[in-house]
């Protein structure tokens, strides 16, 4: 048996260095070698998007914010400058008039 293993051998090397797989094992563990490292290199990319757009997201979000607390400034203005302003000297004021008492 020992020198049919050694023949073995030998023609494996041989089929090696030639560049041929003989053992299908072989070819499969190669293979899913080649499609780990395809799929470990697009998992790292996918994390690097997912991180770039996670910042984006944390970005836009305080821009949102900030332009809702600048909106809501500018409503509390308008509300406090604009009230007398909304007759323009047209009609009644509502401020001179004098509420009657009810029964």
């Amino acid at each position: 048996m020992g020198a049919r293993w050694a023949e073995f051998e030998k023609r494996r090397a041989a089929a090696w260095a030639a560049g041929h797989q003989p053992d299908p094992r072989e070819a499969r563990i190669s293979r899913l070698r080649d499609i780990n490292g395809r799929l470990t290199s697009k998992l790292a990319r996918t994390n690097t998007e997912f991180t770039l757009l996670k910042k984006r997201h944390r970005l836009l979000l305080s821009v949102l914010a900030a332009k809702d607390d600048e909106l809501g400034r500018l409503r509390r203005e308008l509300s406090t400058h604009a009230a007398p302003a909304r007759n323009n000297g047209q009609g009644d004021d509502a401020g001179s008039v004098v509420p009657l008492p009810r029964r």
